[in-house]
């Protein structure tokens, strides 16, 4: 069993990614709102100058990203994966997000 873990950025593309995992028969997936670390940073300075006041509001309308989990099996890892890929894109460009993969020894649903 593998645990894949993605980071989206454009939240949009969420529900695709769900519909797409279900018509391939990989369900239970969960999804989180999350922050990324600039966005915690930004808010976390002490010096606020009027760059800084407008920077925030603007980043206050922003999103959130959404952290999606997915167990499945060996099997379905490749697939999964593929989805993703196909709905995001290329992982290595900007403002796409962080996708990763972890070996697990056991899982209980």
């Amino acid at each position: 069993m593998n645990l894949v873990v993605a980071v989206i950025e454009d939240v949009e593309k969420v529900p695709d990614i769900m519909s797409q995992l279900n018509a391939h028969g990989i369900c239970g997936a969960t999804v989180l709102d999350s922050y990324g670390m600039g966005r915690i940073l930004s808010r976390s300075h002490k010096e606020i100058s009027d760059k800084a006041i407008i920077s925030y509001y603007l980043s206050e309308r922003r999103p959130t990203n959404r952290t999606i989990f997915v167990v499945v099996d060996d099997d379905k890892l490749d697939e999964t994966i593929a989805i993703f890929q196909d709905i995001v894109g290329d992982f290595k460009e900007p403002k796409t997000g962080i996708m990763f993969t972890l070996k697990l020894e056991s899982a209980f649903k």
